[in-house]
């Protein structure tokens, strides 16, 4: 990491030790959780190896988005100035714990996904423009995949959505149906597809 005279400010240090602090397996179901960001916001990226996740500060005053690839992994986020005690933004209401001040009053809303897409995206996209994209992570052994139903998440043997979990972990145990949420009507399977007719 180096300031914007060419400084080292910090270095990675490859003889230093690591420390695993998750699982592979954690580590993928946490990165497909993370996929639906990138997905929901950042356009053609979703097909891509990239995770990350947004965020936006009190009273929209300031966004980051954070992600990575398999093998990149970037910060950023834009932030409004100290405009002094007054402003007239309308935005300030939105500060309930803080005093309004130039950094609780924007002069714009900005969003996680603001980030996201003006400045995170672009960069990810410039850098890959002249190197070659990883390839995207493999599911380990210790992650299985099963289809479920919208209903209340119960296994199904067709018409649903796959979903993955940790092995032994987390697996949908009971049929769709059989966990309904308070209030919700009961399940009604939908009806099979009618035959294609016979050519004659």
């Amino acid at each position: 990491m180096t300031d914007a005279g060419g400084k080292v400010l910090e270095a990675l240090d490859p003889a230093a030790g690591r420390v695993q602090v998750i699982s592979p397996d954690l580590g993928y179901v946490m990165t497909d959780l993370l996929r639906g960001p990138v997905k929901l916001y950042l356009g053609d990226l979703g097909s891509r190896p990239v995770a990350g996740k947004s965020g936006t500060t009190e009273a929209y005053t300031g966004s980051i988005f954070i992600g990575y690839t398999p093998d990149l992994a970037i910060a950023a986020s834009l932030m409004h100035i100290d405009a002094g005690a007054s402003c007239n933004s309308g935005y300030a209401y939105l500060a309930t714990n803080f005093p309004p001040s130039g950094w609780q009053c924007p002069t714009a809303v900005l969003f996680g996904e603001n980030v996201g897409a003006s400045v995170w995206k672009p960069f990810v996209e410039d850098y890959y423009s002249s190197h070659p994209w990883p390839a995207m992570w493999a599911q380990p052994a210790g992650v299985v995949t099963r289809q479920v139903c919208a209903y209340d998440g119960g296994y199904v043997s067709g018409g649903g959505y796959n979903e993955i979990f940790l092995k032994g972990v987390g697996e949908p145990r009971y049929p769709c149906g059989a966990n309904p949420y308070p209030g919700q009507p009961p399940y009604r399977p939908p009806a099979p597809s009618p035959s294609p007719s016979p050519a004659h």
